[in-house]
């Protein structure tokens, strides 16, 4: 541990007694498999086979992959507790590059689509012989499991199985055996009950079964009775209930009445009722009565927050949401993106990775969407005469200046220092010395008498 390491911000202690028993977990100390078997066939194969699901996952995770992320020191700490620029370099130097076969977009793509189906992601965090992170490496969700300690909460990690099992504890314990080794590491969100529930389906996977269970049966009865296929059915009724002997010269005819049969050609007379054939839906006219994609399509996206005017509906009941295209853009970033994704990334990457003073943060200027809010803030912003430069600044993210007047008038002119007048104590060169009194003018003066008005 280096000597300013101790003048650095950490954690509290905490004793361990404090920490409740989880009333989820009844069996403390054993092996938990994270994520049951039948919620990663589920999202898998939804995945895999239902079009509308793997077009909103790939749109969400394709917008969260391409924001950049950098470290930077806490500007929520004092100076002296703030990280060095060389531990800052290494972490910023480890989420440009977090393994040799993962860019930072994959990383950050593939975070993003494990919230979302999964509600947690996990990796493994190598370490460096300075003991700063020098690795990221995605564990596959169906094959971690928890070892948790007598409480209930999670100690490690075991990933695979049989002879390829790796155990990998958590940053806690790896920082109290005081060695440089590698951990494992997991961002969750946590159920209703404040927990992370294990062996449970994830809310998204419950969410989104019943209009996915939908698609999957109407796409299958419109593949059945689409035209030219061999499972074509036709009904046949009458007007009021067939005699025995109508029904079965009508069976007979009906068996018999193929090319070269007895009855080829011939014709049926039955009186006193008519025959109607009815044929079953055989044609795909009335596709969207048999498939409503984009009803259902309409609540995977509102699982997600995704909204309807980015998906590009091409039914008629949804070209009323195309006037809203840029206020639904700007949603789906201030509302689904930010808080939804780069906020919980960014804080569980910090607590995995980074040193006490640093923090991970998310580009928001690279978001196009978000540059006309931006630019409507600080005109607003502008507008306000009782906040500073700088107070304005940072209320956009912008850091202190002093080549700006500390105070601007909406108007835009300065009450405070003049930039091009450093000196207050001189004259600004295109300005013309105030009419200064003399000496003289200090004394005091006679006032002079009042006149006289006449009549």
């Amino acid at each position: 541990m280096a000597l300013l390491d101790i003048f650095r911000k950490k954690a509290p202690d905490r004793p361990a007694a404090d920490e409740p028993i989880s009333p989820i977990v009844i069996m403390g100390g054993q092996q938990v498999r994270f994520l049951s078997n039948a919620a990663v066939v589920a999202a898998d194969v939804a995945q895999r086979q239902n079009p509308q699901l793997y077009r909103i996952t790939n749109f969400v995770a394709s917008s969260v992959q391409a924001v950049p992320w950098f470290c930077e020191a806490d500007p929520d700490v004092v100076a002296a507790e703030r990280a060095g620029n060389a531990k800052i370099k290494a972490i910023n130097d480890l989420l440009k590059s977090p393994n040799d076969t993962f860019t930072q977009q994959q990383f950050r793509y593939w975070l993003a689509l494990n919230l979302m189906l999964y509600a947690r992601a996990h990796f493994k965090v190598g370490v460096g012989s300075t003991g700063s992170p020098n690795g990221l490496y995605p564990l596959a969700a169906k094959y971690v499991k928890g070892v948790l300690n007598q409480r209930g909460t999670v100690d490690g990690y075991e990933y695979g199985s049989g002879s390829n099992m790796t155990a990998l504890p958590s940053r806690r314990v790896a920082e109290k055996r005081g060695g440089n080794i590698a951990y494992g590491a997991e961002i969750s969100f946590p159920s209703l009950s404040g927990l992370v529930e294990y062996n449970r389906a994830p809310a998204a996977i419950e969410s989104i079964a019943q209009p996915i269970a939908i698609i999957n049966a109407l796409m299958q009865r419109a593949l059945d009775t689409a035209s030219g296929h061999p499972n074509v059915k036709y009904v046949i009724t009458a007007e009021k209930t067939l005699t025995k002997q109508q029904r079965d010269a009508l069976a007979q005819h009906l068996e018999e009445g193929g090319p070269g049969d007895e009855y080829s050609g011939s014709v049926l007379f039955l009186y006193n009722t008519t025959i109607k054939v009815d044929k079953l839906d055989n044609n795909l006219a009335d596709i969207h009565s048999k498939i409503p994609l984009d009803d259902m399509t309409r609540q995977i996206a509102g699982v997600y927050g995704v909204p309807i005017a980015l998906l590009g509906l091409g039914s008629a009941d949804s070209a009323k949401y195309a006037s809203n295209y840029n206020e639904s853009r700007l949603s789906f970033w201030q509302d689904t993106i930010a808080p939804c994704y780069l906020s919980p990334i960014a804080a569980g990457m910090t607590m995995a990775i980074c040193p006490p003073g640093a923090r991970i943060s998310f580009d928001l200027d690279a978001i196009p969407a978000l540059w006309e809010g931006r630019a409507n803030l600080g005109s607003t912003l502008s507008r306000v005469n009782f906040l500073t430069t700088n107070e304005k600044r940072d209320i956009l993210g912008y850091e202190p200046t002093t080549e700006i007047p500390a105070v601007l008038l909406s108007s835009g002119t300065g009450t405070a220092k003049d930039v091009s007048n450093p000196d207050d104590s001189k004259p600004a060169p295109d300005d013309k010395p105030d009419d200064k009194p003399d000496d003289e003018d200090t004394k005091t003066r006679i006032a002079p008498p009042p006149m006289r008005v006449v009549n």
